[in-house]
């Protein structure tokens, strides 16, 4: 697929604001982003206490745009790279968004905007994951359960994207959390409807693929949520 002109299709993505790509062959000055205004304005997502940004801070967007540069070039990310990006400022992997989506979402949704191989949509957001999982463990559930504005989470993030190793994966981290029994993932993950109504089972049917069907429904029968008022609504 053809990317050069990736920066004229970014308007339809939830991430927009954030979004600073370089031509083919300006690398070198990459992480300047000059669509976001040098205003700032801390506020704290109201759930989970996350932090977010009208516009992220000066690291973020530099992690954003080396994020956004991955996916431009079918590179994987460097962690060495993530690492230098973040050194002065490690809280940039938690922040948010304007649209309150996560680099973790930025991955998986631009990727598959893009249509970008799977394997180097895991693999990317794998690496960025240790790397929170090893800088903030405590914070694991908060960003697992981060919602953007529009309504989406890192799990139904994967689910749109139809590719089993990503659902897979990524439902192994909540697992890893200790999070499946809880209240928090029946209500913000399971019964959770999108700006445009979907849950995650309506996005599984979407892909048609009945493999994935079978794994969200899993996930609802292991909650005890088949039978439930809330499910049949």
């Amino acid at each position: 697929m053809n990317l050069t002109n990736i920066t004229d299709q970014f308007s339809s993505i939830r991430s927009t604001s954030d979004i600073s790509i370089s031509p083919i062959g300006a690398r070198a000055n990459s992480f300047e982003d000059e669509t976001v205004s040098s205003t700032r304005l801390y506020r704290l997502f109201p759930v989970f206490g996350i932090p977010y940004l009208d516009a992220r801070s000066e690291t973020a967007k530099k992690l954003h745009s080396y994020i956004m540069e991955t996916l431009k070039f079918k590179e994987h990310l460097n962690l060495y790279t993530v690492k230098m990006i973040i050194s002065d400022n490690p809280n940039s992997l938690l922040e948010l968004s304007i649209n309150r989506c996560s680099h973790l979402q930025d991955i998986i949704h631009i990727g598959s905007k893009f249509k970008l191989d799977s394997d180097l949509i895991r693999e990317n957001v794998r690496c960025l994951f240790q790397e929170i999982r090893h800088c903030f463990p405590e914070k694991i559930g908060e960003v697992l359960l981060n919602q953007s504005k529009d309504g989406f989470t890192l799990l139904q993030e994967a689910v749109k994207n139809g590719k089993e190793t990503i659902i897979s994966m990524v439902m192994s981290w909540y697992q890893d959390a200790g999070l499946l029994k809880s209240p928090e993932f029946k209500k913000t993950i399971l019964l959770n409807r999108t700006e445009a109504g979907f849950t995650l089972l309506q996005h599984a049917v979407a892909n048609g693929k009945e493999t994935i069907i079978s794994m969200v429904m899993s996930w609802y029968q292991d909650a005890g949520l088949l039978e439930s008022p809330e499910f049949k609504e």
